[in-house]
């Protein structure tokens, strides 16, 4: 179940590996050079799927529409660990990066085509189900990975710098464990979710807009009428 993702450069010396799994990711460069490069790796392994991971940044719209229309498979689209769009002086929120990236696809007729993975601010059970919403097919964490884990986020982990609860030597069962029971918990809480909702597929939820409430949305009707310039925070 493991996705390795693959250095830059040649993927030739990689075919013990790529060969071995379902599922590579691959770092985005350019649309011609990940094409170039998805060709190479499906000629080792003609059934594996890959997926191309990307910075959510001002351009991350059209690279994803290129990207759909080279006929990648799987997109892993990240903002920064608060859930902010890169390279940005006026960052978005990936809940709308997740919402004009998938709407763009819908009105396009190009949605179904493509798997899009979003993460980066996805730090509660809640968040999941959010981002479904939004339009995500699914979503990656990290941090609350490492939390489950005992880590305390202290940011001591560069070169050379010992770690205070040393996660490094934790009992391989033990993290195991620990991950198993976040998950199911997760899990747990979006049945939940879902069962208020009467569905019994997570599926069914993407892009479900109307299942959810936006401030914004309900500012801008409550206050729109009242002020002369739209409100942008109450």
């Amino acid at each position: 179940y493991l996705v390795p993702l693959l250095p830059s450069g040649e993927v030739s010396g990689l075919a013990p590996i790529i060969s071995r799994v379902r599922m590579v990711q691959i770092a985005f460069t350019s649309t011609a050079e990940v094409e170039e490069k998805v060709r190479a790796i499906k000629k080792i392994n003609p059934g594996v799927v890959v997926s191309v991971r990307l910075m959510l940044d001002p351009l991350s719209e059209e690279n994803v529409v290129a990207l759909e229309e080279a006929g990648i498979e799987v997109l892993h689209l990240l903002a920064d660990e608060k859930g902010h769009e890169h390279k940005s002086s006026s960052p978005l929120y990936i809940k709308d990066l997740i919402r004009s990236i998938h709407l763009r696809l819908v009105q396009q007729g190009k949605r179904d085509g493509l798997s899009l993975i979003f993460g980066g601010g996805i730090a509660m059970a809640e968040h999941v189900a959010k981002a479904v919403i939004c339009g995500a097919d699914t979503v990656s964490i990290s941090i609350p990975l490492l939390l489950a884990l005992e880590c305390r986020l202290c940011g001591r982990c560069g070169p050379g710098m010992k770690c205070p609860v040393e996660v490094e030597k934790i009992k391989p069962n033990w993290g195991r464990q620990r991950i198993t029971n976040l998950m199911t918990a997760w899990h747990g809480q979006l049945l939940e979710v879902l069962g208020a909702m009467g569905l019994r597929d997570v599926r069914r939820l993407r892009g479900e807009v109307g299942r959810a409430i936006f401030l914004e949305e309900i500012e801008r009707e409550t206050f729109g009428q009242i002020f002369a310039e739209p409100v942008k925070k109450v």
